[in-house]
């Protein structure tokens, strides 16, 4: 007997596709899985649906040729029998322009809801450990279009490059934080992905590799509770999330590595903002988040800056 309020929660991508009954099942298939898809239904049937969406087309289109067999057969040279199976509307167009216009708009609608979040991050060391900093590029999308990009240059002192590849994660994942805190109402389905040409934080942070050293470990923690909040407030919100971390070479990350050397050439942290055009530096790479806000607890302030007397 289903129960009333019955969620159906179902996992197209995860570690074992299906549908579940419970959060907290669903979660334990999805945490921290690269590129998991899932969403919640108030019924077995849409859950059924999502999961098998060319088993529903194909059931769809069997169905189509049964109520085509039943009807008169007419060639091409015959228009009167043409319009009698794909009448005219009162404007003159054909119902299947028709939908066609309806489904664009509809398309339309959707991307104007979706929120698009690119990252990407790296972090340097010379000596290792050495003269370090951290870079993150952060680029959002709303509706296909590019509204906003963060550049966060951010200089560390004598670091390894281990920690300075975190410390860019950071810097990107408090920019996001940021976002979803102040504007993620606004939006019904938000995507995030991030790159990096760590292998080793990639995989720590997606879960195949454990965070063992010391100087690490607060770092990778961080990271994760500012990933958790997140779930947790888009699902507070009934928001459609998806997470992605990807590694890509050097070659692919050079957005973040230019800022990274940049921090270090110029032994500042800094960043800015590119709106509508218009370019505004901060002295600080931390965002701002609303206070007493559900993320504003992870935007922690940044390191002390370092001057060239302080290495």
């Amino acid at each position: 007997m289903v129960k009333k309020g019955q969620k159906w929660y179902a996992v197209r991508k995860g570690r074992k596709p299906g549908i579940y009954t419970s959060w907290a099942e669903c979660k334990s298939q999805t945490e921290r899985f690269g590129c998991a898809i899932f969403k919640s239904f108030k019924t077995k049937e849409e859950a059924q649906q999502f999961i098998n969406p060319n088993k529903t087309s194909n059931a769809a289109i069997g169905t189509n040729h049964d109520q085509m067999s039943t009807l008169p057969s007419y060639s091409r040279d015959d228009p009167v029998k043409k319009r009698a199976v794909q009448p005219e509307l009162e404007n003159g167009e054909s119902h299947t322009a028709s939908t066609r216009k309806k489904q664009k708009v509809e398309h339309e609608h959707n991307s104007s809801k979706a929120l698009l979040i690119k990252m990407h991050f790296d972090g340097g060391s010379r000596g290792n450990p050495g003269l370090s900093g951290a870079g993150a590029f952060v680029q959002f999308f709303q509706g296909g279009n590019s509204v906003e990009i963060v550049k966060i240059r951010h200089f560390l002192g004598r670091h390894t490059n281990n920690y300075a590849e975190y410390k860019g994660l950071i810097c990107g994942l408090r920019e996001i934080c940021s976002i979803i805190d102040n504007k993620a109402r606004d939006y019904s389905n938000i995507s995030i992905t991030v790159k990096g040409d760590s292998n080793l934080i990639i995989n720590q942070m997606k879960g195949l590799y454990q965070c063992k050293h010391k100087d690490l470990k607060p770092l990778y923690s961080e990271c994760n509770e500012m990933m958790n909040s997140i779930e947790k407030q888009c699902r507070q919100m009934a928001q459609q999330l998806d997470v992605s971390f990807e590694h890509v070479y050097r070659q692919d990350n050079k957005e973040a590595d230019a800022l990274a050397n940049e921090a270090m050439d110029t032994r500042k942290t800094w960043t800015e903002r590119s709106e509508d055009g218009e370019n505004k530096l901060n002295e600080s790479s931390t965002p701002v988040a609303t206070p007493g806000s559900t993320l504003a607890a992870h935007c922690k302030s940044v390191d002390t800056l370092y001057t060239v007397e302080d290495v």
